[in-house]
């Protein structure tokens, strides 16, 4: 996607690459790794992958990835579109597939008896409103606190109607996590703390995570406008100050069986951006380019599979090593599963909520056309 509309496919090669780098990790390594996670607790010992530890530790920092491709696509979106679009097409790009996927979860989990189930209704509904303090079916559903913040943030700059402090607004986002998680790292408490707020709540106002979705920013705004000195250094800032975050995450696991070093994950991700940022400087001078549909169809799926591959994954793990599968196939075949089950998903399940949100939300505030663009927006993100 550029300013003149196309799509940049290697943000949607990112999304895949990043949403199959955690879907690993979950199933390869945390559902065994971790005896007090919710994989460990559906396969009972049944699948282990000690063998695979070294290539599947470390697909957590694909999350991060997903942040500065956030950053970096809404401002895409949000770029010369008001306030009531904007809301319309990422509450449409949201909350259908959250509630196809957490109502995939709840089965899973009632069918298998892994949560009483008044607790897991309860779980239910936190997860289908973002509850920004927990408690949801499935712990991947953090992350949809930290970019719901981040929508926020967005769309208020949006209702104020003034652009130009886009750039103010995301550079001191980015300035001051990255100093905060500095400050931090450099002091020996590895992440930021703040008294009277949750590990989940620092999470959700942006406080651990702003860095990336800043620097997503910034290279979009470079693709759009071009590139400054000023732009450069605060991209480099931002690159250092996403660098302390993950090595903290990587200094927890390390007593995790199979763990190596933490500049493994960082090296990913810097990978991961600087292939991010090649790709806008070669997009900036191209005109045109060929735009190919099944990979923009798999860059939107990593949405729904994100959503569901951990839990449902596990369970069908669980479910064909006890059918006799090994180990060694269940993997491979529950991963490919999830991938099919995300496109369907995507294809079909999930256009009949969106399309029931849409009608909903034109009857209440009126705008066929507006809430059209927002369904084909969202589509497209």
């Amino acid at each position: 996607m550029n300013e003149a509309g196309q799509r940049l496919h290697v943000i949607d090669g990112l999304r895949i690459f990043a949403a199959c780098m955690v879907m690993f990790f979950h199933l390869g390594y945390w559902s065994w790794a971790n005896p007090r996670s919710r994989g460990a607790s559906i396969l009972e010992g049944a699948a282990q992958y000690p063998q695979l530890a070294a290539y599947s530790w470390w697909g957590w920092v694909g999350v991060e990835i997903f942040f500065v491709i956030s950053g970096f696509v809404i401002a895409y979106s949000s770029a010369n579109v008001g306030f009531p679009r904007f809301v319309r097409s990422r509450f449409l790009r949201l909350f259908p597939a959250i509630l196809v996927c957490a109502t995939i979860t709840l089965a899973v989990i009632v069918g298998n008896d892994l949560m009483p189930f008044s607790r897991a209704l309860q779980a239910y509904w936190r997860t289908l409103v973002i509850w920004p303090f927990g408690g949801w079916l499935d712990n991947v559903y953090w992350t949809l606190s930290v970019e719901l913040t981040f929508y926020c943030v967005v769309a208020g700059l949006l209702l104020l109607g003034r652009p130009q402090l886009f750039a103010v607004a995301m550079g001191a986002l980015g300035l001051i996590t990255t100093g905060l998680a500095a400050g931090s790292y450099l002091g020996g408490r590895l992440e930021p703390n703040f008294p009277g707020l949750s590990d989940q709540l620092s999470d959700t106002l942006l406080l651990r995570h702003g860095m990336y979705f800043s620097l997503g920013y910034f290279i979009w705004s470079a693709m759009a406008t071009g590139w400054t000195r000023v732009k450069i250094v605060l991209i480099a800032i931002l690159l250092t100050g996403g660098a302390f975050p993950i090595l903290v995450s990587a200094d927890k696991l390390a007593r995790a069986p199979g763990v190596g070093s933490g500049w493994i994950p960082l090296g990913v991700w810097l990978a991961a951006v600087a292939i991010m940022i090649a790709s806008v400087v070669v997009a900036s001078r191209q005109r045109s380019r060929p735009q190919r549909r099944w990979l923009t169809l798999l860059g939107m799926a990593t949405y729904p599979l994100y959503l569901l591959h951990y839990i449902a994954g596990a369970a069908l793990m669980a479910v064909l090593v006890r059918a006799g599968w090994s180990p060694g196939i269940a993997l491979p075949a529950a991963c490919l599963a999830m991938m099919a089950s995300a496109i369907i998903v995507t294809v079909v399940v999930e256009r009949g909520p969106r399309r029931w949100f849409a009608a909903a939300i034109d009857a209440v505030f009126g705008g066929g056309r507006a809430a059209g663009a927002a369904v084909t927006a969202a589509q497209k993100d």
